[in-house]
């Protein structure tokens, strides 16, 4: 999600804000439907006080996307992911923070579409990117490339995948700490590499522990 700059409608700012915090509440309780309707009215507030144009409204677009790919309508997430990630380009560049989340999620879209070959296209490039303007070691960087052997295992490039999950758990236990969530959720992708690779004892062995950490650190509900 992109921070609202500083010289736009404070109102405007204001709501992009709050629904971008709602919608995550939305997200991760499982509720796509109050997501995609929150979204609806967060980006046509923007597009009517802010304008098409404007960076705040390519986020709150980008929020209405997402919403409707975790509420399973994959064509809308993509045409307007589509359509976010290019005007993102044109507008803020190519190496923007945005710019690269637009198209990380249009990759997403693209990869639950089965459009694979695409998706992996976008997630090789925007890692690259992403290494070279924050550095291999930065949290959004790992993502990136988390995504990206998510592609490569969706597409049976396993061997490839399992090398980058290994790297990146290793790497976000010791940036962000083994209790994090996003750490525990990259051993869960991690453990999925070595159970479509056939390497079921040490994915049943890695799954054991997650589940223990993960009842541990954030509770057992």
């Amino acid at each position: 999600l992109m921070e609202c700059p500083c010289a736009i409608d404070d109102a405007g700012a204001e709501l992009v804000e709050a629904s971008n915090r709602c919608l995550q509440a939305f997200h991760y309780g499982g509720r796509p439907t109050e997501s995609v309707r929150l979204a609806n009215t967060a980006s046509t507030y923007a597009e009517h006080v802010l304008g098409g144009g404007h960076p705040s409204t390519l986020v709150a677009w980008g929020n209405l996307a997402a919403s409707y790919l975790s509420a399973g309508r994959t064509d809308e997430a993509i045409a307007l992911g589509e359509r976010v990630a290019n005007q993102s380009h044109a507008l803020l560049g190519a190496g923007h923070s945005s710019t690269l989340v637009a198209w990380g999620n249009l990759a997403l879209s693209y990869q639950k579409a089965g459009r694979i070959n695409e998706a992996i296209t976008i997630d090789e490039r925007i890692t690259k990117q992403s290494e070279e303007l924050l550095g291999a070691e930065h949290s959004a960087t790992l993502t990136r490339r988390s995504n990206l052997a998510s592609s490569y295992r969706t597409a049976g490039r396993t061997n490839e995948a399992i090398t980058i999950d290994e790297r990146i758990t290793k790497q976000s236990d010791e940036l962000l700490g083994a209790k994090h969530p996003e750490t525990l959720a990259k051993w869960v992708n991690l453990a999925s590499s070595y159970r479509t690779a056939g390497r079921i004892n040490e994915a049943i062995t890695l799954g054991e522990q997650v589940t223990k950490q993960s009842e541990e650190f954030l509770g057992a509900n």
